[in-house]
């Protein structure tokens, strides 16, 4: 899963699930298009270079409110789990449950 998250407020503001390729990345870029963050924090994966040099930091100690957010994921959704049998077949039913996830705050209220 691809996500965008506001480190200020901790929010998730889009997500794209998928493979960790560019054109999954670009899908991304799409449905967070309305938002001009002033920085990205990234890694060094080769699907960033996308994004205006100047605009991205780059290192673990800027992004991780999205390890945490994906931490997150996994310890309340088993199907982001690794290695479990609660994977669903069909690819809108991880949607479905991230805007489940989403819609009962259950990130916007957890502090870290």
């Amino acid at each position: 899963m691809w996500a965008a998250v506001d480190r200020k407020s901790k929010e998730l503001i889009g997500f794209e699930i998928g493979t960790r390729d560019t054109r999954h990345f670009e899908n991304l870029s799409k449905k967070t298009s309305h938002i001009d963050p002033k920085k990205y924090a990234t890694d060094r994966y080769v699907s960033y270079n996308l994004i205006d040099p100047a605009k991205r930091i780059i290192g673990k100690a800027y992004y991780f409110t999205v390890e945490r957010m994906n931490r997150l994921l996994r310890h309340y959704l088993a199907c982001f789990a690794q290695k479990t049998y609660c994977q669903p077949k069909a690819h809108y039913i991880f949607e479905s449950s991230v805007l489940l996830f989403m819609k009962l705050n259950l990130l916007s209220s957890i502090r870290f």
